[in-house]
């Protein structure tokens, strides 16, 4: 009928105070949002204070926000390629047989404090600090919720008549146990979330031509509490814990050298902890980058784990880390994750070179 399937309005006012003379700067930013997505408003203010004096920058910040689900999150339901599980375990899974929308989605809220400090040595050669920490209320998050538990009005019956078969037949389902083992997936509102942590990124010159770069983070992000309901239907997500798949410390270290005819080589060192997403123990990685003038361009080399390290092109069974689950798994929710079904560890690839051509522009 040619209406927008939403429609949301966002105004920005900014003022900022900065007495004649002094060191400090007061940033006052207000965001005015309305959607018609979820049929709600917010007033999203941040106040920064900056001090800044000759080779030093800080800076601090307190603010609230808003985040609308898109439109895609409450589009009409979706069906999944069941070609997809074709050759894989799925017995003892949580199988989706497609993505539908959650009525009732709500957008998140969150309210953060920073504190950054930055500062330059000499020229090119500077570090930077920077502390946070955020609450996130209605935490949007994706999950299969099971039809046992919400029925299968909605799902066309060829869709679920082929992946009913499918459980039948490679699994010895039937029934009731069929729909324990299906279900769809869509956001709903999580619950209430934490995320803090430390980074820190800055670069030092060694030498005329050669350089340091480098970065570290702590990531820490916690669910603070969820509804019981989403407890139960994610086994993974304990209250008080790391969120799965957040790795706690990463950093990279890396070596540049470069002249002034631009030539260049730079080489990379990465490093993130456990908790990732492979679902590996703690592993590190190099990349290369070489870069030379040529005509009006460069021609350049990429290469990827030039040391190899950690290379499995294949997912290990068994071999992946052990997931931890909430107060509400039974003895049976932890077969999956032993023996044959257990968790499944996965590596890098191997060493990859990669030539190309880059044109520059004036």
């Amino acid at each position: 009928n040619g209406q927008p399937y939403s429609m949301e309005d966002a105004f920005f006012v900014r003022d900022a105070f900065h007495p004649q003379g002094s060191p400090l700067t007061a940033y006052l930013n207000v965001w005015l949002k309305d959607s018609s997505l979820t049929n709600t408003n917010y007033v999203d203010p941040r106040l920064s204070v900056v001090y800044s004096r000759r080779n030093d920058v800080v800076r601090a910040a307190v603010g609230a926000t808003s985040t609308q689900p898109t439109a895609t999150d409450l589009a009409p339901f979706s069906v999944n390629s069941i070609g997809a599980l074709a050759g894989t375990n799925i017995c003892g899974q949580l199988i989706s047989v497609g993505t539908s929308p959650v009525t009732n989605l709500k957008p998140e809220r969150g309210v953060d404090t920073e504190l950054s400090w930055g500062h330059r040595f000499y020229e090119d050669s500077q570090i930077q600090v920077t502390a946070y920490n955020a609450n996130v209320f209605d935490k949007i998050y994706n999950s299969t919720v099971p039809f046992s538990q919400i029925g299968t009005g909605g799902i066309p019956p060829g869709v679920l008549a082929q992946y009913s078969t499918l459980l039948a037949t490679q699994c010895g389902y039937s029934g009731p146990q069929i729909l324990a083992q299906l279900g769809v997936s869509g956001d709903l509102n999580l619950g209430r979330t934490n995320a803090k942590g430390i980074d820190v990124n800055g670069r030092q010159r060694i030498s005329r031509d050669l350089f340091a770069d480098y970065t570290y983070a702590i990531t820490s992000s916690t669910l603070s509490s969820a509804d019981v309901s989403v407890l139960q239907n994610n086994l993974g997500l304990i209250p008080g814990s790391q969120l799965p798949g957040v790795p706690l410390h990463t950093y990279s270290v890396a070596l540049d050298y470069q002249t002034k005819k631009n030539y260049e080589a730079r080489i990379v060192d990465y490093w993130t902890a456990a908790n990732n997403a492979k679902n590996s123990p703690a592993f590190s990685w190099a990349n290369l980058l070489l870069s030379a003038p040529a005509g009006p361009g460069s021609f350049n080399v990429n290469v990827y784990n030039v040391f190899e390290q950690d290379v499995e092109i294949r997912g290990l069974i068994g071999q992946g880390v052990p997931r931890a689950l909430n107060r509400y798994a039974s003895p049976t929710d932890y077969q999956p994750l032993i023996g044959a079904a257990a968790t499944e560890r996965f590596g890098l690839l191997p060493r990859t070179i990669e030539f190309s051509y880059t044109v520059h522009v004036k």
